[in-house]
């Protein structure tokens, strides 16, 4: 049976956000695999958010499942995004929307064969009262959808604090115990509830009260304070005397020495209230407050940087006026200021929101441009700074190596169309 995850609208919520240690989109494609849906078709929108899904899916994430995404500019429809993925004509198939998370099952939908849809929306469930039922469909061809019903419950999930009550909800038990499955916590659940991802580390003198999900590489510091119902990414470190409690910690982010992050989602870069209502993000731009660790240029990156320096001084004698500019930018490499891979400094004034432009403002410097190969010389000024903000946050060898390979068959697809 094919299963069909569609984006019906733009849902305020990444598909990549995560619910107690998973990705939305993860869970998502764990529901429909244990109802029986053995390939799953994914429609995936345009811009960096879209890039970002296509490089978890391509990048070994997609939970080992047969995943096919289909990519859309705008909405496609169920029914194009099941005929783009290869599912044939007449087979029916089962949709969810991109915000929609549960455990119903539709089986009995697909009993009915009288009109060209089935829709179904079951009732919420008691332990997620705040959250709205969402819908499932069984369609075989376009069409106006018939009423039908089905078993079980599922929810919208369409912004943080919806994000974050279902992590509560999964972790706590309300929703049953699920060892596997689209409720699962990835981890060791020890005794006292915390959970703990492989590599993460309590330091003696740290103080972490259930419920929390740490990650895999997770670090709290002595002096730290985590819990009750605190969600901390993989890779991210607590720092002393800092008090993450009711709110999540994104991955790979430092929450700073004695800063009290209690009932925020924390970003690098900035925080967000997990309050009903609240939308504005708290920009902070003080890494010592709210930091990041992934460093903007590394060891290697400096030893290139003393490679160069000695190759290239004979630029020196030749044009002393480039030899100048380049020894500055090594100069930069050398101090950990600017990476191998990056993007070039901002020289214009974007007419953005302040977030996008202090996002954007963290992408690493490089002494190569990368940004050409993010996203095309012709794309105006907003997209650029989204494709900076999500690089920004998406650095790592393996996507810098992806980029490169990208754009090298590239080039090497147009020398081969100009030769022959």
């Amino acid at each position: 049976m094919w299963g069909v995850i569609i984006a019906p609208d733009r849902s305020p919520l990444s598909p990549l956000h995560d619910i107690a240690g998973l990705p939305l989109l993860a869970r998502q494609l764990l529901w429909l695999h244990s109802l029986g849906c053995e390939r799953i078709a994914v429609e995936v929108g345009a811009g960096v958010e879209g890039r970002a899904v296509l490089e978890w899916l391509h990048g070994g994430d997609a939970l080992g499942l047969d995943v096919v995404p289909v990519l859309a500019p705008s909405s496609l429809g169920s029914v194009k995004v099941a005929r783009r993925a290869g599912v044939p004509a007449g087979v029916p198939f089962l949709v969810i929307p991109n915000d929609v998370l549960g455990d119903a099952d539709p089986s009995t939908l697909f009993g009915d064969d009288r009109a060209p849809a089935l829709v179904a929306r079951p009732a919420a469930h008691p332990a997620l009262a705040g959250l709205s039922a969402g819908a499932l469909e069984v369609r075989r061809a376009s069409g106006r959808a018939a009423s039908g019903t089905c078993l079980g419950w599922s929810v919208r999930v369409r912004s943080r604090a919806d994000a974050f009550g279902l992590s509560c909800a999964i972790v706590d038990g309300s929703l049953g115990e699920h060892p596997s499955g689209p409720f699962m916590v990835p981890g060791t659940r020890r005794e006292d509830g915390v959970v703990l991802g492989r590599g993460a580390r309590i330091e003696a003198g740290a103080h972490v009260v259930a419920l929390v999900v740490l990650g895999a590489g997770v670090t709290v510091r002595r002096g730290a304070r985590v819990g009750p119902y605190a969600f901390i990414g993989a890779g991210a470190v607590i720092e002393r005397g800092a008090h993450a409690a009711w709110g999540r910690v994104s991955r790979r982010v430092i929450v700073g020495e004695g800063l009290d992050v209690r009932g925020m989602e924390v970003e690098s870069g900035g925080l967000c209230p997990l309050s009903a209502g609240a939308t504005r993000d708290i920009v902070l731009d003080d890494p010592l407050l709210v930091g990041t660790t992934d460093a903007p240029s590394s060891l290697a990156a400096r030893a290139v940087a003393v490679l160069l320096f000695a190759a290239a001084w004979p630029l020196a004698l030749i044009s002393p006026a480039r030899w100048r500019s380049l020894r500055h930018l090594l100069a930069e490499m050398l101090r950990g200021e600017r990476a191998l891979l990056g993007v070039p400094s901002l020289d214009w004034e974007p007419l953005v929101s302040r977030g996008l432009r202090e996002a954007a403002s963290r992408a690493p410097r490089g002494l190569i441009d990368i940004e050409r190969m993010i996203v095309p010389f012709e794309a105006d000024d907003h997209t650029r700074l989204r494709a900076r903000a999500w690089y920004s946050s998406a650095k790592s060898l393996r996507t810098d190596t992806a980029l490169v390979v990208r754009r090298l068959s590239a080039w090497g697809r147009r020398r081969h169309a100009m030769t022959s």
